[in-house]
């Protein structure tokens, strides 16, 4: 007769705890959380401000860097946003998902900016189940430079503006002035002078007639008298 050995009951409650942790692992974990896509090694270290690419298709903001990443080859496909990690030297880890995709879902891109130049450490993006072929860097876009601030544009402006306007205000003003300096003009009558002409000249003329005939009488009457005591 044989007799079965009875499990201990530490032992069973570790079972039944390991499967209970499993079953809450997989129920709670990421949709990509399965596998990972790694960026070329050859890529990594790569600095923007040695970056020649053509750009002139890209509308990048002044004073701006765009990275563009290419995941190809995922398969299965992936037809929604896939979530990428993008470190960097000075900007630290930027996340930035796949804002682009084929309709099979088996090729995304990655749109990246940065603040000024700075120099790619690494990148990985969440594939979960799928595998794929090539995780790289595309391109790298320089946005323009930085506008001028506020007071060096009024800086170089205002002595641009002042050499503009001295030499065409200097002929005005001197023309303005040489011809305030002539003459009056015809028919006008300067501060003292007395108008001859028109109704206003009749009084000034007879006031005139009757000084100098009284000065005529004065003259004749003082001749008079010195001949009567001569």
């Amino acid at each position: 007769m044989t007799t079965q050995k009875a499990v201990s009951r530490p032992m069973l409650f570790m079972v039944v705890l390991a499967a209970l942790a499993l079953s809450l692992y997989f129920a709670v974990r990421p949709v990509y959380a399965g596998g990972v896509a790694e960026l070329q090694e050859s890529q990594k270290g790569t600095d923007s401000s040695q970056a020649q690419d053509d750009c002139s298709g890209e509308d990048v903001p002044a004073g701006e860097v765009l990275w563009h990443f290419i995941l190809n080859g995922l398969d299965p496909g992936i037809t929604s946003a896939i979530s990428g990690h993008f470190e960097f030297d000075s900007a630290g880890t930027l996340n930035v998902d796949s804002s682009k995709w084929n309709p099979g879902g088996d090729t995304h891109h990655f749109y990246v900016f940065t603040t000024g130049d700075d120099t790619l450490l690494n990148a990985t993006a969440d594939i979960g189940d799928s595998d794929y072929n090539n995780f790289v860097l595309s391109h790298i876009c320089h946005g323009s430079e930085v506008e001028q601030s506020v007071e060096a544009s009024v800086a170089e402006s205002v002595p641009a503006s002042e050499a503009e306007s001295v030499p065409a205000s200097v002929p005005a003003s001197g023309e303005g002035s040489q011809k305030a300096g002539e003459g009056t003009p015809e028919g006008s009558t300067s501060n003292g002078a007395l108008s001859l002409s028109g109704s206003g000249a009749l009084p000034t003329i007879a006031f005139s007639l009757i000084l100098l005939a009284s000065l005529g009488a004065l003259a004749y009457a003082n001749v008079k008298s010195v001949r009567k005591i001569s």
